[in-house]
């Protein structure tokens, strides 16, 4: 029966390519919520949406005509246009989330970028969770663990 409840754990790593975690030395990564949350409201102050409009190219291909002698008819190809849809951006969003970033710095916490925990680090995690959510330090080692139980994702440094 064990291996049905980690089924779901053990095939996660080979959803995801890596993970962007909030880290800060000895503090859960669950706890960069309210921080972050934080950072986007002043963010979002300092840097306010700045939506456009934008149109895509438009491309018109050309018309072709072929007439048969035979059958004494005409087919006509092409003529089509393609793309003049409008979109809009928002021209702040990148600036925003640097903002962001920076903020979140200031509080002490930094973005990493974790690969996907293997089947052994899964089950080391599994033997001691509380051992690992509050991580010391982030290395080459470190891998991202998502605990289902909890809903929050965990940096796994072994």
């Amino acid at each position: 029966m064990r291996w049905i409840a980690l089924l779901p754990i053990i095939m996660l790593p080979g959803c995801m390519s890596s993970k962007p975690i909030w880290y800060k030395p000895d503090t859960p990564p669950a706890m960069s919520f309210n921080a972050a949350t934080d950072c986007e409201v002043e963010a979002l102050r300092k840097v306010p949406p700045s939506n456009q409009l934008r149109t895509s190219p438009v491309f018109h291909t050309p018309m072709t005509v072929q007439c048969n002698e035979f059958t004494n008819s005409c087919s006509a190809y092409g003529g089509n246009t393609y793309g003049g849809q409008t979109y809009s951006v928002d021209a702040n969003a990148g600036l925003r989330q640097n903002v962001i970033q920076q903020c979140m710095a200031k509080r002490g916490w930094q973005l990493v970028n974790l690969p996907p925990c293997g089947v052994n680090e899964h089950n080391t995690y599994l033997e001691n969770p509380a051992a690992y959510r509050k991580p010391k330090s982030v290395d080459a080692t470190s891998c991202a663990i998502l605990d289902q139980a909890r809903n929050e994702w965990v940096i796994f440094t072994p």
